[in-house]
């Protein structure tokens, strides 16, 4: 009886060990600058001053990881919301950083900066640039502390118009919609 009662203990203490252990699940590798984000899409009306020229206010982006979860790109998809965009960039999770980095008063690029618009009927060469994740530095509609976004983008069948896309994580809470 002694042999039962302690194999039943042992049993039962081995479970309760196993069943405390709590699964975590991975990330993507890209999680860092991954979301979906309330921005607004604004030019650059005069030196220095931004606003949103084709009043669009506040709209859902989505920036994500490829399809073989590489850490160096991701995707950023306007969902037909401004531009019609939905381009693969070059990413720097650990860092925080996405797109193409230059100089935001004389940009110059390259050939090789450029990607073509993966929306099939509308082909276009877009540039973005200086994008940037800031962890815990922005405020929902509500007032809630969360993740903000910024970053540039050009686009060919609008050459020379620098637009900025800025904005923060969406919360998920009513509150928070736009």
């Amino acid at each position: 009886m002694r042999k039962i009662i302690f194999s039943i203990a042992l049993v039962v203490g081995i479970l309760a060990f196993v069943a405390c252990d709590k699964y975590v699940p991975g990330g993507t590798a890209t999680q860092n600058v991954a979301g979906e984000w309330w921005v607004q899409f604004e030019a650059e009306s005069s030196t220095g001053t931004w606003s949103d020229i084709y009043g669009i206010g506040h709209v859902v982006i989505d920036t994500y990881n490829t399809a073989d979860n590489s850490p160096s790109e991701m995707w950023i998809n306007d969902n037909g919301k401004t531009w019609n965009f939905k381009v693969k960039i070059p990413a720097d999770p650990l860092h925080y950083k996405f797109g193409v980095t230059t100089d935001l008063k004389a940009p110059v690029f390259t050939a090789k900066d450029s990607v073509t618009n993966a929306i099939t009927n509308y082909p276009i060469k877009v540039v973005v640039f200086n994008g940037q994740v800031f962890p815990g530095e922005g405020h929902s509609k509500s007032g809630v502390k969360t993740d903000s976004i910024q970053f540039y983008v050009t686009f060919e069948d609008d050459p020379g118009t620098i637009y900025r896309i800025a904005g923060v994580k969406r919360t998920g809470f009513p509150e928070d919609e736009y």
